[in-house]
């Protein structure tokens, strides 16, 4: 009987779903394998990974080190905080939910007991904005303040937004 030994960072890497880009309010599946120091597959479970999505250049948002998620703070603009989520699998795997409902540039980071998954302490990650949202949509008159008769030229301004 061969126990693997504890899951090694530098050893352990992401093995799907690494193209680092997702769309505002989807959610992005990531898979994580936790090898030993020999790259043997470990049984050890997330207790030990921690995962943050944090804009770029900002101080961290979300952190969740397998347990639940902290609760979601607002951005002040009324958006949830960007989230990430880990649960163990088993057989070495981990599967890691990121979700951010705002388009923005974000880095992602990934450590085993403090130390960078696969070597790489921090990944760019890209939320892009979904397709534009109808009802979140707007018309506006470019002079809302002045009276128009028939046949003055009124200049309207469209501004589109996504459902986020």
């Amino acid at each position: 009987l061969v126990i693997a030994a504890a899951a090694c960072a530098s050893a352990s890497q992401v093995v799907s779903g690494a193209a680092m880009s997702l769309v505002a309010g989807e959610s992005k599946l990531l898979l994580i394998q936790l090898r030993d120091a020999c790259g043997n597959l470990t049984e050890e479970g997330n207790e030990h990974l921690s995962a943050s999505l944090t804009p770029s250049r900002s101080p961290p948002i979300v952190q969740s080190n397998g347990s639940s998620p902290p609760a979601a703070r607002n951005d002040g603009l009324g958006l949830p905080a960007p989230s990430c989520g880990l649960v163990h699998l088993g057989g070495g795997l981990v599967r890691l939910t990121l979700r951010s409902e705002r388009a923005a540039a974000y880095a992602l980071r990934l450590s085993l007991r403090g130390d960078a998954i696969g070597g790489v302490m921090e990944r760019a990650c890209e939320v892009v904005a979904a397709p534009a949202h109808p009802k979140a949509c707007r018309l506006d008159c470019a002079t809302p303040d002045r009276l128009f008769s028939h046949g003055d030229t009124i200049t309207l301004r469209i501004s589109a937004y996504d459902a986020f």
